[in-house]
């Protein structure tokens, strides 16, 4: 074999791990989550056991949100205002950014292919919106 069996069975593990965080249906501490307050408002966050999210529905309290299903409509403390609690998508988290594109200079370009270890020959496939 061309990989030693430790790396192997590294990177197996490490596949495990994210197929369980994908299929995972209950809300864990440190997990990125995305709160959906309407539908010009969806913001990510990650959940920490005491912290408290405020936004202009009020304050919710993280614990409230550990143990309890994705897409579970959480109230504020007073009782009247409310936010979904999502599990992260592509299209959520794209909903998520504050910047949704970026220009990319010669310099940028530069960097990642250095850092891609991108050769003659590679094949790159690059998607964009336009502007």
């Amino acid at each position: 074999s061309k990989y030693p069996l430790n790396i192997l069975v590294s990177l197996l593990f490490s596949i495990m791990v994210l197929l369980s965080k994908y299929h995972q249906k209950h809300i864990e501490d440190g997990n990125k989550v995305i709160i959906y307050e309407s539908i010009d408002s969806v913001k990510q966050l990650t959940v920490k056991k005491g912290a408290i999210f405020n936004c202009r529905y009020g304050s919710f309290h993280h614990d409230l949100f550990i143990g309890q299903r994705f897409g579970s409509k959480f109230f504020n403390t007073k009782g009247n205002g409310f936010i979904y609690v999502l599990k992260p998508n592509a299209d959520l988290w794209t909903r998520a950014l504050n910047q949704r594109t970026q220009i990319l200079y010669i310099h940028d370009i530069s960097f990642i292919i250095l850092n891609l270890d991108i050769v003659p020959g590679s094949v790159v496939v690059e998607s964009g919106t336009g502007s």
